[in-house]
């Protein structure tokens, strides 16, 4: 069988949506209580065709329930307080969301359950008829949810952080329906994999007070009706762009839904409120789902450039096992047999995926009004590829000078002694002083990226850039370097320290090269790790009046070399470290690794993040000299 709906609200009339502007204002009242009331139409007899039975009384939401043939299908009209009857919709049934053996259904009906049928305002009664098929131990389910007496929008305003979300509170959660189900609370999960994207069905011209009724009426069903813990999503968009919050649990936390059969576990379900198999989604909805989907993507650094194995436990679409997506947004449809999210939602997710990645990657640089160092740990930043700065420990942050917003060209930072202020290099040999550094001059520059180092002597504006082929470029009158090895063509060294007498130069395999300075030269250093064909060598640091050098892997492997002592390391089991750093009179040292952690190992304290970056990751990372 395949399902056209996502927990679907069937409607009969279905409307384009318009665009409704809509103001932000306060938070809502209380919002009046939702009932539900579970009616029997028949006893334990077969009915077939023909069949019907009038339920009087109120109701915005009903569903049927039904034994015997899962296929049966019913009409159902509302009466309105004139008296005029109406068909408003043919019921399908529901195929179970919540994954096999989870909390969601532990109160699952015995029986078969229709998809939800929105009936609207002013219903005095309900008239069920059944069409298709055979039932018994008929009844219908009715749902409550009258509209506030006072109405309020708040605006689903998007910022580069968290969008305007409008709060259960808000839209009239009775709390009592998830608790009276699972008193537990809600489910974890350890990361996000996908967003999957929903419409619920139900027709589109509702006004903006409608859509609190219409959510407040999905929470009742899928509650009460069909005994989940929660409402099945994890977030909710209506037409005039206004984000809901769905499940409870935190619209920052990985919260588990129940809204894709198999697909539950590491996913964020967001449904759009309204039918497009029938309907094109206003351009507020998308907007809003685009910036929703890039700020969660963001809270659990989901890189929305990358495809993803999901490994599923298996539905009437995917057996057990790892399903490859191309992308970390998908449909219903791509999950399970549905036409949900509908054609014309469906078919836009091409462009909301590529505005997500624009979004995620083109947003403002991070900036930390609320971060404040804390005295005594050392000095230390970070920074992404794309020039976002990252302090910890007990470096303030200072405004940027250069951010290239998509663009991976971050190779180096620099902290003065003072911590006040630093430079940073591009991969084109571009330096840029960021706080209270003075401008560095006589540098180097490429025009194309092959910069890969830069070194600044402490306490002076003389450094020296080292590029790609080996080459060893001094600036601001700092004494020249022969280079100990010079690889014309070869993209392969990668950083450089200073050592009495010159330098050291490490590449991307591991090998260490001593640079001189006239005919004195540091001490060569031998003996360590070599991997020949792999660009695994991150970083090689000096430290001062410790003989030898130490070289970081990217696994986090920190190895003691040419009579340097033993400092122990970090180790991360998989390719994240990017930077080795030590601090003159500490213990230890610490490893940065392009997720934003900084490892402390060797005794050296633990610093203080201001936050963990996302997208492009930590690219380069310094701490004060």
């Amino acid at each position: 069988m395949v399902s056209r709906g996502c927990l679907a609200l069937v409607a009969g009339t279905l409307f384009a949506a318009a665009l409704v502007v809509i103001p932000t204002v306060d938070p809502l009242p209380d919002q009046p209580e939702t009932t539900v009331d579970d009616t029997r139409l028949s006893g334990a007899a077969t009915v077939g065709p023909g069949f019907e039975k009038t339920v009087p009384g109120e109701a915005n939401l009903v569903g049927v329930e039904w034994d015997g043939d899962p296929e049966a299908e019913f009409t159902i009209e509302r009466r309105d307080e004139r008296g005029n009857w109406r068909v408003v919709g043919r019921t399908e049934r529901v195929d179970a969301l919540p994954d096999p053996g989870s909390p969601d259904t532990r109160n699952e009906p015995k029986g078969f359950v229709s998809e939800p049928v929105w009936l609207g305002e002013d219903t005095s009664a309900v008239r069920v008829r059944l069409v298709e098929g055979t039932a018994s131990n008929l009844s219908l389910e009715r749902v409550v949810a009258p509209a506030a007496e006072e109405s309020s929008a708040v605006a689903g305003a998007i910022v580069s952080k968290q969008p305007g979300i409008i709060t259960r509170a808000q839209w009239g959660a009775d709390e009592s329906f998830r608790l009276n189900n699972c008193p537990e609370g809600p489910q974890y999960n350890s990361e996000l994999q996908l967003a999957v994207v929903h419409h619920t069905v139900n027709i589109n011209n509702y006004s903006p007070d409608q859509a609190y009724q219409v959510i407040r009426s999905i929470y009742a069903y899928h509650t009460k009706s069909l005994g989940y813990c929660d409402i099945a999503y994890n977030f909710l968009v209506d037409r005039f762009g206004r984000v809901f919050e769905g499940r409870f649990g935190g619209v920052d936390k990985t919260v588990q839904g129940a809204h894709a059969l198999a697909f539950n576990t590491n996913t964020t379900g967001i449904a759009l409120v309204g039918n497009f198999e029938s309907a094109v989604p206003s351009s507020a909805a998308i907007n809003s789902l685009e910036a929703l989907i890039a700020w969660k993507f963001g809270k659990h650094r989901v890189n929305p450039t990358t495809a993803v194995f999901y490994n599923t436990n298996g539905n009437s679409k995917h057996p057990a096992g790892a399903v490859y997506f191309p992308s970390r947004i998908v449909g219903h449809r791509d999950t399970w047999s549905t036409v949900c999210p509908g054609r014309f939602l469906f078919n836009r997710l091409p462009e909301i995926r590529a505005s997500v990645i624009s979004r995620v990657y083109n947003a403002p640089p991070a900036v930390f009004p609320a971060w404040q160092p804390v005295v005594g740990q050392p000095k230390a930043m970070g920074i992404s590829a794309f020039g976002s700065l990252y302090p910890a420990g007990g470096q303030p942050w200072f405004p940027l000078t250069g951010y290239w917003p998509g663009w991976d060209i971050v190779r180096d930072i620099e902290l003065r002694p003072d911590g006040g202020g630093a430079y940073v290099l591009d991969g084109f040999g571009g330096v840029r002083a960021y706080g209270n550094a003075p401008a560095l001059s006589g540098l180097p520059y490429f025009g194309f990226d092959i910069a890969r180092d830069l070194v600044v002597i402490p306490g002076t504006t003389s450094g020296y850039v080292l590029d790609g082929w080996g080459a060893i470029h001094a600036f601001g009158g700092a004494p020249v370097l022969r280079a100990g090895g010079y690889w014309r063509g070869w993209n392969i060294a990668r950083r450089m320290a200073l050592a009495p007498g010159g330098a050291y130069v490490l590449t991307g395999w591991g090998s260490i090269h001593a640079a001189t300075q006239g005919g004195l030269g540091p001490a060569p250093v031998g003996g360590g790790p070599y991997w020949p064909g792999w660009d695994i060598a991150r970083d090689i640091e000096v430290r001062p009046g410790v003989p030898g050098a130490y070289l970081l892997d990217g696994f986090g492997g920190v190895y003691a070399l040419g009579g340097a002592p033993a400092v122990g390391s970090p180790y991360f089991g998989k390719d994240l470290a990017v930077a080795l750093s030590f601090v003159d009179g500490q213990a230890g040292g610490w490893v940065a690794d392009r997720l934003g952690g900084i490892a402390a190992f060797g005794g050296a304290p633990t610093l203080t993040r201001a936050a963990t970056p996302f997208p492009e990751g930590i690219r380069a990372f310094s701490m004060q000299p």
